[in-house]
């Protein structure tokens, strides 16, 4: 259906525009423009109704367009600003986005399992942490790592989000974020 409301508008327009044409005395022009109308809002296409008022501002109909155009457009941005809540939000499994480049498409799960980028004790010698997986020395679970991320995440530690962390500090970012989002 939503295909064949913009085809059957767009014949609309090519057969019969401009509308004071002598093929439509103005009662049947008011009628096309009605059912045009009716098909528009049930589509409840903001595009549809943008081109419907460009196409017929001094319509009986040009109010209650604007009226829906204004709800569609709402609708929209509430619509937006919850996937990208839903995007924005961090879990164990998923994909990493919006931080580095080094964290983001990874998961919390597989960096875990990756080599730190910085010592994590300063002054400890390269052969002991270099090539070697974070998990070769800790063995974390989710719910203890959800621990450690709600500590993270006090707002009394935030001067410690800026000391380094061996996989970056944007990744304690990561587990204060998780931990905001409820550890999921």
């Amino acid at each position: 259906m939503t295909k064949i409301i913009p085809a059957i508008i767009a014949l609309f327009f090519a057969l019969f525009a401009p509308l004071q044409s002598p093929v439509f005395a103005q009662d049947d022009s008011s009628i096309v423009i009605e059912q045009i109308w009716k098909s528009i809002k049930t589509s409840r296409n903001p595009d549809y109704v943008i081109a419907f008022r460009q196409q017929f501002p001094k319509s009986k109909f040009d109010q209650e367009a604007l009226a829906l155009l204004s709800t569609l457009l709402v609708e929209k941005v509430e619509e937006t600003d919850q996937q990208e809540t839903d995007e924005a939000r961090i879990s164990f499994l998923d994909p990493i986005k919006g931080y580095t480049p080094f964290l983001n498409g990874n998961t919390i799960a597989q960096l875990l399992n990756s080599r730190p980028l910085f010592t994590p004790i300063e002054g400890l010698p390269d052969e002991v942490w270099k090539d070697k997986k974070c998990s070769g020395c800790h063995q974390w679970t989710p719910d203890d790592l959800c621990v450690q991320a709600t500590h993270i995440a006090k707002p009394a530690n935030a001067n410690r989000l800026e000391i380094e962390h061996p996989l970056g500090t944007q990744f304690k970012m990561v587990l204060k974020d998780w931990a905001e989002d409820g550890c999921q």
